[in-house]
């Protein structure tokens, strides 16, 4: 895979030739729910760009990592989930097949501060990207604090298509870890 016409270049590189770095992206393919991850690697030696190897590891690396990955569909209404990984399935006790379609208020219970999810609710309005620890219910209704971090990933034009959420259990004790992270904030990259 040759570097976009529009990548930056360093002047230690060539005219036109793309400054060493590595970088992923992320490509959706029409409105099927199916993903596509590509990796646009370019190493000074070359020897992985455009590598099936990458691509493979990227996905490996999002299936099996111990991070609980979602991605939802801003396009859809009320955002459903179009992939879940395995780290989530076994963080939330549900299978992938249990919450393909539906948005991910399904984790929300008696005791979620309304403050937190409308704040997470603003962040996909805005297009930005958001950091929040909420409380969280697993299938079996035991609770838990999920550290969310939340990112937008936008088309060529600029529009936001898709959420990438990143869950991690943070729980520690049965109290509210608001000591130790606030609950709630917006990120910018």
């Amino acid at each position: 895979m040759n570097p976009p016409a529009d990548t930056d270049t360093d002047t230690d590189t060539e005219p036109g030739r793309a400054a060493p770095a590595w970088s992923a992206g992320v490509t959706f393919t029409g409105d099927d729910p199916a993903v596509a991850l590509v990796a646009d690697a370019t190493a000074p030696n070359d020897q992985h760009r455009g590598s099936a190897q990458v691509e493979a590891l990227l996905t490996r690396g999002i299936q099996l990592g111990s991070t609980g990955v979602s991605i939802a569909d801003a396009r859809g209404v009320d955002m459903p989930l179009i992939y879940v990984n395995e780290a989530f399935q076994e963080t939330t006790g549900y299978l992938s097949s249990e919450v393909l379609g539906r948005n991910c208020h399904f984790l929300q219970g008696p005791d979620t501060e309304v403050a937190d999810t409308q704040a997470l609710g603003e962040a996909p309005v805005a297009g930005e990207d958001h950091v929040s620890v909420l409380r969280n219910y697993r299938k079996d209704a035991t609770s838990w604090w999920n550290e969310l971090r939340v990112s937008a990933v936008r088309d060529d034009t600029g529009t936001v298509t898709h959420y990438f959420g990143f869950h991690n259990d943070v729980t520690v004790t049965g109290a509210r870890p608001s000591a130790w992270w606030p609950t709630s904030r917006l990120t910018t990259r």
